[in-house]
């Protein structure tokens, strides 16, 4: 049940009408974990299939390690179109690659137009996938309705992201969704408890002060223990009293996932626990998780987020470290493999710092410099104090010499010359040729 977003839903049936004219729009959702972006872009999507449209999504991955662009290769996979190769043009600077990249990528969406594309958790999302964002957010001859969706503070909390979006937002419509108010949280609970009182609507509402993943969790709490009387703490104390009524075996899967991503696929889980097979419908059972294809999807970031702090640091390390053997095996991309291995503790350092060099080195391939910039500050400060200590920070210090410069970064020069200094100290001719 859709409550509270009238306006909303009027101005996505404008946009998706003005689809059938030619002309493209974005449109952009914001608000707090639970606010309903996901339920709104899930009405829209509906609406649109219902007009004959093509419709594809694309998650961003909070868990990090995905590859650059990848929501929009995971949207384009969806729609049947591939997504463009990068091609470096001769005497062309990165950036003017970059560009016929992005121009290449909006051509290719000219086969399944009219379409949409649902961005999910853009907070989440790497540099390249913001700025293909703000191009295809001026392509307003094309005819393709993109919808984002992103929590209003995590994006705040980078610079970066948050100017992207609002530069991005200059062509868009805006949704900041509020909270819902008491009628509408009521008109909720009586749609899940009839004989609701308005003594219990006016409790729900107060508890959660309007949040529908609140109202919603409270209300399903309620109704499979029958005790009204009693209010919950707060949502994530109803997360865990929910995750307290699955068997052990369908939580540890979870928690598998959970180190996964906010999405999964069963065969990666199954090859860390052999009997997922089997307890994977129950987890679908028990709401927290639904199912795309082979793939598993939490409901809502925040079973995820809960599952995920929950763990204690050394099975955190020790799934993050079966995930990266898991994902090696059939040839999952280098950034994805190296966050596992960023995440796996200090015994997992040297070969992550490795992974995360060479997919630094990808990254570069795409014009995606930022992206492998963060890669590897992620490898300098994953480096463990030691007598190798020293070695590997002169590794990470190459490739950023070697990535600025490759950028057209002039100041990559003196890195290079500061990993050459360092190399010559640790008498290692291989590190000194390199630097």
């Amino acid at each position: 049940m859709l409550v509270g977003r009238d306006r909303e839903v009027e101005e996505l049936e404008a946009a998706l009408a003005q689809l059938a004219t030619g002309s493209g729009s974005l449109v952009l959702m914001a608000g707090e974990p639970g606010i309903g972006k996901t339920r709104l872009a899930t009405e829209a999507a509906l609406r649109a299939k219902a007009r004959g449209l093509r419709v594809s999504w694309g998650q961003c991955w909070e868990a990090g390690g995905a590859p650059a662009l990848w929501p929009w290769r995971e949207a384009y996979q969806g729609l049947g179109v591939a997504f463009p190769e990068a091609r470096a043009l001769a005497g062309a600077d990165p950036a003017e690659s970059r560009f016929e990249l992005f121009r290449d990528a909006t051509a290719g969406l000219l086969e399944v137009a009219p379409c949409v594309i649902v961005l999910e958790d853009l907070h989440a999302a790497d540099r390249s996938t913001l700025m293909l964002l703000e191009f295809v957010a001026t392509q307003r001859a094309l005819p393709l309705l993109v919808i984002g969706t992103y929590r209003e503070l995590e994006a705040s909390l980078s610079r970066d992201t948050a100017a992207s979006l609002g530069r991005a937002g200059r062509h868009a419509k805006m949704f900041v969704l509020a909270r819902l108010r008491e009628a509408e949280v009521a008109a909720l609970v009586h749609d899940a408890i009839a004989d609701a009182d308005a003594k219990l609507t006016a409790s729900v509402f107060a508890t959660t002060g309007g949040n529908p993943l609140f109202v919603g969790e409270i209300v399903r709490e309620w109704r499979a223990t029958g005790a009204t009387d009693q209010i919950p703490l707060g949502v994530r104390e109803v997360i865990r009293q929910r995750l307290a009524l699955i068997s052990p075996e369908a939580r540890r899967v979870l928690e598998i996932g959970a180190v996964f991503g906010v999405e999964f696929a069963r065969e990666d889980v199954t090859r860390i626990e052999p009997r997922a097979a089997a307890v994977l419908e129950e987890a679908q059972r028990s709401g927290f998780v639904t199912t795309r294809g082979a793939r598993f999807r939490f409901t809502h970031a925040l079973y995820r987020e809960a599952l995920y702090h929950d763990l204690v640091r050394a099975l955190r390390h020790e799934l993050h470290r079966e995930a990266a053997l898991v994902l090696r095996t059939h040839g999952a991309p280098l950034s994805e493999i190296a966050h596992h291995l960023l995440e796996a503790g200090p015994d997992a350092a040297p070969e992550a710092i490795e992974h995360a060099i060479r997919a630094a080195d990808q990254a570069v391939a795409v014009f995606a410099f930022e992206d492998a910039t963060a890669l590897l500050e992620r490898a300098r400060s994953a480096i463990p104090a030691g007598a190798d200590e020293a070695a590997q920070r002169c590794r990470v210090m190459i490739a950023q010499g070697e990535l600025q410069l490759r950028s057209g970064d002039a100041a990559g020069r003196a890195v290079c010359v500061e990993a050459a200094t360092l190399a010559r100290s640790l008498a290692n001719p291989a590190l000194l040729a390199r630097a």
